[in-house]
């Protein structure tokens, strides 16, 4: 009698070949080589069509607007904080009056 083996679902299956590269520059385990595929995304052009190196330096901004983005900023913020804060309330008032009479 001649039995053969039953073959299983993950005899044939492939190791050695790459789902994703793994060789990502900045970890301590990368090796640049030479005919490696450029990263997805827009490259060296951007969205406003002008690349990185062409572009004019930014103009520093002036007191007027650096307060104006503070405030702005703070003021996002504290609606964010009194959001929370009014949720928190609510839930008090919901667990005194309704959850633990």
């Amino acid at each position: 009698m001649n039995r053969t083996r039953k073959k299983r679902v993950g005899d044939d299956f492939d190791d050695s070949t790459p789902i994703a590269n793994m060789n990502v520059d900045g970890m301590p385990w990368y090796v640049p080589s030479k005919n490696a595929r450029p990263a997805a995304g827009p490259g060296p052009v951007q969205g406003d069509g002008i690349a990185p190196d062409q572009r004019p330096p930014m103009q520093p901004l002036s007191r007027r607007e650096t307060w104006r983005m503070i405030i702005t900023a703070v003021s996002a913020a504290l609606l964010i904080a009194f959001i929370f804060l009014l949720g928190a309330f609510l839930f008090i008032l919901f667990a005194l009056h309704v959850w633990l009479k």
